[in-house]
């Protein structure tokens, strides 16, 4: 190659000797890294001489080529194609020891093969609240190619990020925040997602069909609206606060310098430790833990919201509007410094950068507008101009969302207040619908959850907050609650496990698991349904469509379908038609369920829907009790059978080298 011929200059090094070794090495890197490699190698030789230079040249091979860059015995810079082959391999390895020994066995090949790789299983099989069938749900799970592709898709984004940062290419004047290629990556990857959701329609009880990208256009992971409502439950909180005589402060929270790649003004920094972005993230998860129990245990309750962002070289920092008592601001402010600077905090620069507080001072602003400019930066960047660093906010709001989705880092988050879910829950519903459920279940729904809905409603975050018990309480104490339940089994075939040869009132999952959903809003005994339509999602054309090839995107369950092109009075005689059918079949269920069992309806308790067995409702042949005996021949006792010891591993796990892997 023409630019290992610079290498041959005398000052790094007798030619000779060090040409081959060092061409070695730097060939064994990916092509679009060797010229990186061979820049960094010029600037180490020259700060340290060739001696060193060679030494870290060998170490960078060792972390990035050999480890890094490397998942068990799986290249990550091969191409996409390869990881999906590495992927049909692992499952079909766990399906064929599943259907050829006892599931435990299969059980065991998963732990091991995660173990090989670097995964975190789904459940703990030697935890001893894991049963058996926590296990097989798991074993089902890795036995799909779409979980292994996932993962690996995973390591590898984040492995190829990480080593750009250690080359040094992440920074405000190069590829600032994330790698251009795992930037590409992740494109490529939402544009498949996108692909995916367009190939598919939601089809509900009433023949009403809409594609997933449209509901998915409507729903809260699309920016703008995300954006929206964050904003109105900012505001909501900050007139919480006035109207408590709370007071704001914004605190900032950033990593130990062992975290940083670089320096803000150094370049390089010399004390950067190797971390990931991720890790440092989960450092500042730590801190706030620490900081969150302290304070509890002072009896001090805080509320409020936090915001994700990186620093040029990708390390996250964390942005905190707090609202609390006055009484309690020198005291929080005391617990945070405390827990921030708890590692290395005598280092140059702790005490004044590692924890940083400013007050509000609304004479200068809100403390929503305060805040707004980071949520703005982490979502779209409109009405922001440029970062920190010159670059167009737009952009950089880009680059910024996608290594928050390399990282798997939570970009915003709510501190106490009231629960969003129940929010979100009660603006589905009408005064009208509301109405209309209270005359099929013939009685009246508790006040609370009449002027909640209209809170709702309106948009109203503060005073929905104070309905529900104020700002701190804890969320146990609330009155309002999401109702959520197990989908009932309409047919004995929905509740059915053939891998137990169990049955049960419930519909189960691909993996044998109960399906719990949401299905309204619920106070105390009482419920309001706010959810209406039952949704089955199919392809959009004939034509067969991979649906594990895109990596699962946020993933939107809404309701919300786009507004018919039909008059308004034609446009209420159908909603009426559709929320009278879809209350009725809730109702008939509810009367189902009485009948069967009784007693009146009630919300179904953990321990009592363990004890639940299947309970035909209609009058097919299969009902016969000794009928479905015949056909399942349930084998509960064998579940509880122990493994036997040292179990041996599976026929053609280990290859000749006595490794095991994907060749």
């Amino acid at each position: 190659m023409s630019f290992l011929s610079d290498l041959d200059s005398p000052e790094y090094g007798p030619a000779i000797v060090l040409k081959n070794w060092r061409a070695g090495i730097i060939q064994a890197f990916p092509d679009n890294m060797q010229p990186h490699v061979i820049r960094r190698y010029k600037q180490v030789t020259k700060q340290s001489g060739y001696v060193q230079a060679n030494h870290w040249l060998r170490k960078l091979k060792e972390t990035v080529v050999d480890r890094l860059l490397k998942c068990g015995d799986f290249r990550l810079t091969h191409d996409d194609q390869a990881l999906r082959d590495w992927a049909d391999v692992q499952a079909e390895r766990i399906s064929k020891a599943r259907n050829k020994d006892d599931f435990l066995i299969a059980a065991d090949l998963c732990e091991r093969l995660c173990e090989f790789y670097g995964f975190c299983l789904p459940v703990d099989p030697d935890h001893p609240k894991t049963k058996n069938s926590d296990i097989l749900a798991m074993v089902l799970k890795l036995e799909t190619p779409g979980w292994w592709r996932r993962k690996m898709r995973t390591r590898r984004n984040q492995s190829i990020d990480q080593a750009a940062r250690l080359l040094g290419l992440i920074h405000a004047n190069g590829q600032c925040y994330l790698s251009h290629e795992a930037l590409g990556l992740r494109l490529k990857q939402k544009t498949r997602n996108r692909a995916l959701l367009e190939s598919l329609q939601a089809v509900n009880q009433h023949g009403y069909t809409a594609l997933l990208s449209e509901l998915a256009d409507v729903s809260v992971s699309k920016p703008a609206i995300r954006k929206a409502e964050m904003m109105t439950r900012l505001r909501g909180f900050e007139e919480v606060a006035d109207s408590l005589g709370h007071v704001a402060e914004f605190c900032t929270l950033t990593c130990p310098s062992k975290y940083h790649a670089r320096s803000s003004k150094k370049g390089l920094n010399p004390k950067y430790r190797g971390y990931t972005p991720k890790q440092a993230n989960d450092y500042l998860v730590e801190v706030w833990t620490g900081i969150r129990k302290e304070l509890n245990e002072a009896g001090i309750r805080i509320y409020g919201f936090r915001t994700v962002e990186p620093h040029q070289d990708g390390c996250p920092h964390w942005h905190m509007l707090m609202y609390m008592q006055p009484e309690h601001r020198d005291i929080v402010k005391t617990i945070c410094h405390k827990h921030a600077r708890k590692v290395d905090g005598t280092e140059a620069g702790a005490r004044k950068r590692r924890c940083v507080f400013k007050q509000i001072d609304k004479r200068k602003g809100t403390a929503t507008g305060y805040i707004a400019k980071y949520i703005s930066k982490g979502i779209d960047g409109e009405h922001v101009g440029v970062d920190h660093y010159g670059h167009d906010a737009k952009t950089s709001a880009a680059r910024i969302t996608e290594w928050a989705g390399v990282w798997c880092i939570r970009q915003f988050q709510q501190i106490g207040g009231a629960p969003v879910s129940v929010w979100r829950e009660l603006r589905r519903v009408s005064a009208e619908q509301m109405a209309e459920w209270e005359h099929l279940i013939g009685k009246a729904l508790p006040a609370v959850l009449h002027r909640a809905r209209e809170l709702a409603d309106w948009g109203e975050w503060a005073k929905y907050t104070m309905l529900q018990g104020g700002p701190i309480i804890p969320r146990a104490l609330r009155p309002l609650k999401v109702w959520r339940m197990n989908t009932p089994a309409l047919r004995w075939q929905e509740g059915y496990n053939p891998h137990t040869q169990e049955a049960g009132p419930f519909r189960l999952g691909q993996y044998g698991d109960l399906l719990e959903v949401i299905k309204g809003v619920k106070a105390g005994i009482d419920g309001l349904l706010t959810r209406f339509f039952h949704w089955e999602v199919k392809p959009v054309h004939s034509k067969a469509f991979d649906f594990e090839e895109a990596n699962a995107s946020p993933w939107t369950r809404v309701n919300n379908c786009p507004e018919p092109q039909v008059s308004p009075p034609e446009a209420e005689k159908i909603r009426q038609e559709v929320t009278q059918q879809s209350v009725s079949e809730m109702v008939d269920f509810i009367e189902e369920w009485e009948e069967a069992h009784g007693k009146p309806w009630h919300f179904v308790t953990p321990e009592e829907k363990a004890d639940l067995r299947f309970s035909p409702r209609h009058s097919e042949p299969w009902d016969d009790t000794k009928t479905l005996e015949s056909l399942f021949q349930l084998q509960e006792t064998s579940w509880n059978t122990p493994p036997p010891p040292d179990l041996p591993p599976p026929d053609g796990l280990f290859f000749d080298n006595g490794e095991y892997g994907y060749v």
